[in-house]
């Protein structure tokens, strides 16, 4: 159904609405003493403002919904000046009409108490033109100082009722109170997704048109979070259909579905011209494959040979694209292309090739979560393969010239994509990969006022793919070793002698670099002391995890483990001071494990071995003050020397 038919139809329904709102917490211009004498908040005690109330309203009339809001903020300090910007987005195109209405005053309290109002007039309101279709109005609150309140309220009233405006309740500062209503009739029906911990533990599974949330600490972004909106207190709407009673005596209700379900959606996409110019291309992909595989090759062979020949032919230019703006000829002659167009390749060179590849859509982790209750296009960024080999689901994605075939990259690994196939559509879940284990083995020795020193790295899975992207970048030069395989390479004194890389070209094997070093000693051999550093490379740089207070889980992603084996043959007439202690940490449920031990049990030998498992990549806020103990302590391990003393 068109929109403006729909529009029209639902002007129509008979059905009345039974209102039944909360009010909004304050009034326009009215200040409380606790809103007078806020200075700081214990949410952010760093924050340089403070939303004091956050209340937002839908609301239906005759023709047209209205969106209002009505949003205070206390300015703390100069820093907080920015907020004092404001920018109101809204839409004007031929079926999509909003017009916006604003008030907006700036409140200063003086010694006394007293509140003077300084208002926004209409003609310091601008209107810019985004792009295309988006437009805001633009303001700037006049004569703010530390202290000062500002307040506004605008209104934007739509004819769009497909797209209801939804309410997040957490913003960039901290907020005390947000409130929102929505006051939808009975006859329509809106899917609603509540995201975020607290919206879920409230309101999940109840009938609710009101929504109130309090004390709610800033959304920033945190390390080891790849995207905080997945996790963000918020709501969504979307209209799935509505109910009507066509004109007649004797007439029953009727139920109009809007939304459609998933299988449509998979053909609609299908369908679609920018999928049918590449993947209905079976006569030029066939002149290709016939090229690439033999009648003898398995499945499997089949699969990274085409994989190959993708990601040799084709540049990935660094935008995802679900939807491809070129057709098969044009992808191969253009050659640096989105995603989606090297997937949809790779998916019908796939087919030539006898295997069952599909579509896959998907959504990557900085473009959010996928709601499965909304069967919209838009919830996806990207399209990867799909193949069914030996009846087990396998992803992949063509744009990384790091990767294995069997490897998605990080971006990629997200819970949920759509099979977009005409006959058997349907939820996929992606196989997380299997622990990398990645090693680091040095031998040292002494000759006369020197260390000698060989090191071999050992990667595998996502480390291995990002070191041979960096010995790339760094055009195989003494830089990828100095700047990316040690730590703080001048400050430890050492001269890279020489190294040699292994499996550069071979993405399924482990990629190894051997390098030698060597370390001038002050005193050499013959000092009453030698001091040894066996962290050349460390597990971590530094403790990501320093702030008290964490709002966000913790992914790491994917398991990974990491090993530091350092072999030291003692000078002669030398021997360890002091054994270190040794070190074994683990959090709840062994998520995160690490080990530290040094050896000595070999006349003439020290061993160093150092382990960091991280089993379970996912930890939620409540595990956070352990998982700070655990990188903390394993911080101050990695500060730790060896001293040698002369017998």
């Amino acid at each position: 159904m068109k929109f403006n038919q729909l529009v029209s139809t639902l002007l129509l329904v008979i059905f009345p609405i039974l209102l039944f709102s909360q009010r909004s917490p304050i009034r326009y211009g009215k200040l409380s003493k606790e809103e007078k004498a806020i200075e700081k908040t214990d949410l952010d005690l760093d924050a340089n403002a403070i939303i004091l109330c956050d209340f937002g309203e839908i609301a239906f009339k005759r023709g047209e919904i209205t969106f209002s809001r009505h949003i205070r903020i206390k300015l703390l300090n100069k820093e907080s000046f920015d907020e004092a910007n404001i920018a109101i987005p809204y839409y004007i195109k031929e079926k999509k009409k909003e017009r916006v209405e604003i008030i907006a005053q700036t409140l200063n309290i003086n010694e006394q108490g007293k509140v003077k109002k300084t208002k926004i007039k209409e003609e310091d309101i601008f209107t810019v033109n985004v792009i295309d279709d988006l437009h805001e109005k633009r303001f700037t609150f006049p004569n703010v100082k530390p202290g000062s309140i500002i307040e506004y309220e605008y209104t934007v009233a739509s004819n769009d009722y497909l797209s209801l405006e939804g309410w997040t309740f957490q913003n960039n500062l901290p907020t005390l109170k947000s409130h929102f209503n929505a006051n939808i009739p009975s006859y329509l029906d809106y899917r609603i997704v509540l995201n975020g911990t607290r919206t879920s533990v409230k309101y999940g599974g109840k009938a609710n048109d009101f929504w109130v949330l309090e004390n709610l600490p800033p959304l920033e972004e945190e390390p080891h979070c790849p995207n905080p909106n997945d996790y963000v207190e918020s709501i969504r709407f979307q209209l799935a259909g509505y109910k009507t009673q066509p004109r007649g005596a004797g007439t029953s209700i009727q139920y109009k579905a809007v939304l459609p379900t998933w299988e449509i959606l998979a053909k609609e996409v299908l369908d679609l011209d920018s999928y049918k110019d590449v993947l209905d291309k079976k006569e030029k992909a066939d002149s290709i494959v016939a090229k690439i595989i033999t009648e003898e090759d398995s499945k499997r062979e089949r699969i990274k040979k085409i994989y190959k020949y993708v990601q040799d032919s084709l540049e990935w230019n660094q935008e995802y694209r679900m939807f491809a703006s070129k057709d098969f000829s044009e992808i191969l002659k253009e050659k640096r292309v989105s995603s989606g167009e090297i997937n949809l390749l790779l998916i019908r060179l796939l087919q030539s090739a006898g295997l069952e590849a599909s579509p896959l859509a998907t959504s990557t982790r900085s473009h959010g979560l996928v709601a499965e209750v909304y069967p919209l296009v838009s919830q996806f960024d990207q399209v990867l393969a799909h193949v069914n080999l030996y009846g087990k689901d396998l992803v992949i994605d063509a744009s990384s010239k790091y990767l294995p075939y069997d490897l998605l990259s990080k971006e990629n690994l997200t819970p949920l994509g759509y099979l977009l196939s005409k006959e058997k559509p349907r939820w996929v879940n992606a196989a997380y990969p299997a622990k990398a284990k990645n090693n680091i083995l040095i031998d040292l020795k002494f000759e006369e006022d020197r260390q000698k020193c060989k090191v071999v790295y050992s990667f595998k899975g996502y480390d291995a793919a990002k070191y041979r992207q960096v010995f790339q970048e760094e055009n195989g030069g003494d830089g990828f070793v100095t700047n990316h395989l040690v730590n703080n390479f001048e400050e430890q004194g050492l001269e890279l002698d020489s190294f040699q890389v292994e499996n550069l070209e071979n993405l399924e094997m482990k990629f190894s670099v051997v390098c030698y070093f060597t370390k001038e000693m002050d005193e050499g051999v013959g000092a009453a002391f030698i001091y040894i550093n066996p962290w050349i490379k460390k597990h971590i740089d530094k403790n990501p995890f320093r702030d008290e207070i964490r709002n966000l889980p913790i992914d790491f992603i994917v398991p990974n483990q990491e090993s530091l084996t350092v072999n030291i043959q003692l000078p002669e007439e030398y021997e360890l001071t002091e054994t270190p202690e040794s070190t074994n940490l683990a959090t709840q449920g062994k998520k995160a494990i690490y080990k530290y031990f040094v050896n000595k049990t070999i006349p003439g030998k020290i061993q160093v071995i150092s382990q960091l498992n991280i089993d379970d990549p996912f930890f939620n806020t409540n595990e956070y003050q352990a998982i700070q103990e655990f990188f903390s302590k394993l911080e101050m391990t990695q500060s730790s020397q060896l001293i040698l003393k002369k017998k």
